[in-house]
């Protein structure tokens, strides 16, 4: 069985900016955990005739139903600030959470899943992010040492004997061995940042880890790549590219595998232009994508249990989270 354990506290600082990130341009995913990651579990599952597909934006995945949406998380990061002002205020601190940029992205969480595949943002973009504005971040105050400790914990802290959840972290923060102490009051043992996260995401010891779907999703996406369908379907590509000239083995990476330097000059759109076409001849997205939704079907059949228990805690989650930001 998967472990429950959820994320330390340290974890939880940068759990939301991780999820956000998806699937794009990942790597191995080796490490995410599940029942189904067992070899004797690792037969190719049967996918059918695939669909004809291109632009990866937009498709729709198994686990998507178990994944944390944008505006989700931003409604619990939200709520976290609200827990870390709450905190601060036991010690006679507030806290203003820094403005968070705009999230745009207009090749949406899958549109690179699979290397790029629009051909109206290769034709105008080539391998590059079209021009964005990003908002200036006002400056960070400037904290005392001890509103600092408050904030974030002692400097020199262990992430490996952080508590686990809420209720161990409560126990750590009372007990003798904690010796930290502001106006008073004894410190959380991750400072409010920390506290927050486990009242969020880890309140108690049968919680599930917030990226355990996340991980699921990881190691569906690693094993459609060792697929031999996909591995015959990027070896299709490949061909098709040297047609055109260029010598690259994958879809993931073809920047880096020709060097290319400007990313939205001319010839990298050229090359995504071929690049695309080529993913349309051999239908690369509809291979892949009727693979990998395969395996991820796999895994949530294996996990049933554990994921219906993610969800109702993502619901109560939310409850929380409506009732602090509301």
């Amino acid at each position: 069985m998967p472990s429950r354990r959820a994320a330390a506290p340290a974890a939880c600082l940068a759990l939301l900016a991780v999820l956000l990130t998806g699937l794009t341009g990942c790597g191995s995913a080796s490490g995410a955990a599940s029942e189904g990651g067992k070899s004797k579990d690792r037969a190719e599952p049967p996918v059918g005739t695939p669909a004809t597909l291109l632009d990866s934006n937009g498709l729709t995945f198994p686990l998507d139903d178990y994944l944390v949406p944008v505006e989700q998380r931003q409604e619990l990061q939200k709520a976290q600030n609200v827990l870390i002002d709450q905190c601060m205020r036991r010690y006679g601190f507030r806290y203003t959470a820094p403005e968070a940029p705009a999230a745009t992205d207009v090749y949406g969480e899958n549109g690179r899943r699979y290397g790029l595949s629009s051909p109206a943002l290769a034709a105008r973009y080539g391998y590059g992010d079209p021009p964005r504005q990003t908002p200036a971040r006002a400056p960070r105050p400037a904290r005392g040492s001890n509103e600092s400790l408050v904030l974030d914990g002692p400097p020199d802290l262990d992430p490996k004997s952080l508590p686990g959840n809420q209720e161990e972290a409560e126990k750590a923060r009372t007990s003798e061995k904690n010796t930290r102490v502001v106006n008073g009051v004894k410190i959380p043992v991750a400072g409010c940042t920390g506290e927050s996260g486990l009242r969020l995401y880890s309140p108690d010891a049968a919680a599930v880890d917030i990226a355990f779907p996340q991980n699921l999703n990881a190691e569906a996406n690693e094993r459609s790549r060792q697929d031999s369908r996909v591995v015959r379907a990027i070896g299709q590509w490949s061909a098709c590219m040297s047609g055109h000239g260029y010598r690259v083995p994958s879809p993931m990476g073809v920047p880096t595998a020709l060097r290319l330097t400007d990313l939205s000059g001319p010839q990298a759109v050229t090359v995504a232009n071929a690049d695309v076409a080529c993913k349309r001849q051999v239908n690369l997205v509809g291979v892949w994508f009727a693979v990998e939704s395969a395996y991820q079907k796999v895994l949530i059949e294996k996990n049933a249990e554990l994921l219906k228990t993610f969800k109702d805690q993502q619901q109560a989650r939310m409850r929380l989270a409506d009732s602090l930001v509301g």
